[in-house]
């Protein structure tokens, strides 16, 4: 049986309320990350967009506990947390708009608890285009490692005097 025209509209709000859900300029996309006492996460990496926001919020483990956090992106100065009517709505956001790695670490009642890393990947350009990472190749030679020199050579190339090694 072929679908009738409320099928069809049913089918299209549900298209498009997963449209509007998705992240627009105005609306960038957040990653959280939830922080638990003792938690150092410093074999994992989360990866991040530039324009992203990373959120902070508190495990069940920090729930009623006064908690700073701390990231290399932001400085020495601890996060601000969000105003909300408990612990549960509360949160600390850092908008990604540096590429790097980046370190974060907290504190409960004043005594080191945990930390973690998060990279923020570069978006490349060329002539305007976007670049993507897997177009880059990156070489480096090591001179002490390319051999012996032959200095006779290298003069005759250069155009006289012997070259002092």
């Amino acid at each position: 049986m072929p679908p009738t025209s409320e099928d069809v509209q049913w089918k299209l709000a549900d298209i498009l309320g997963k449209l509007s859900e998705m992240p627009t300029p105005d609306h960038p996309e957040v990653r959280i990350i939830v922080l638990e006492k003792g938690e150092h996460l410093d074999t994992v990496v989360r990866r991040l967009q530039k324009g992203q926001f990373v959120r902070f919020h508190r495990g069940s483990s920090l729930l009623g506990i006064d908690v700073e956090i701390r990231t290399t992106l932001t400085g020495d100065e601890p996060l601000k947390w969000s105003s909300g009517k408990d612990h549960l709505a509360v949160y600390c956001q850092v908008e990604c708009s540096t590429a790097g790695s980046f370190k974060y670490c907290f504190s409960a009642d004043g005594e080191e608890s945990g930390s973690g890393y998060f990279l923020v990947m570069p978006v490349l350009m060329v002539n305007g285009k976007h670049l993507p990472l897997d177009g880059v190749a990156c070489q480096t030679h090591l001179t002490k490692l390319l051999g012996q020199k032959d200095n006779e050579l290298i003069a005759e190339l250069m155009g006289g005097g012997e070259v002092e090694a």
